[in-house]
């Protein structure tokens, strides 16, 4: 596939348990998610891989690498669960690279 990007896995898991409550810093149960979305860095960094989960109540969470700020939580850190991006309003649909 020239130009272009194959993503193929599987979630062992089936679900995410806990995620980062950054107001309160401390790990809490995971909302319902409704949509996941998935990014990869092709060129810069190959196999840092990003994530966007939208819960029922739009709330945005992101996980993994954070190299380039990617995540949009302030900082360059990675990311081993998620974390609600202070976003206001609510999300509906993500587009992440």
């Amino acid at each position: 596939l020239k130009g272009g990007a194959i993503s193929n896995g599987e979630n062992p898991f089936q679900d995410i348990a806990e995620v980062w409550d950054s107001e309160n810093e401390e790990i809490i149960p995971a909302p319902p998610f409704v949509k996941a979305y998935a990014g990869a860095e092709q060129l810069s960094s190959p196999g840092s891989i990003h994530s966007l989960l939208i819960d029922e109540d739009g709330q945005a969470w992101v996980t993994g690498s954070n190299s380039k700020g990617q995540l949009c939580v302030g900082d360059f850190d990675d990311r081993l669960i998620p974390q609600k991006i202070p976003i206001d309003g609510r999300v509906v649909s993500a587009a992440i690279g």
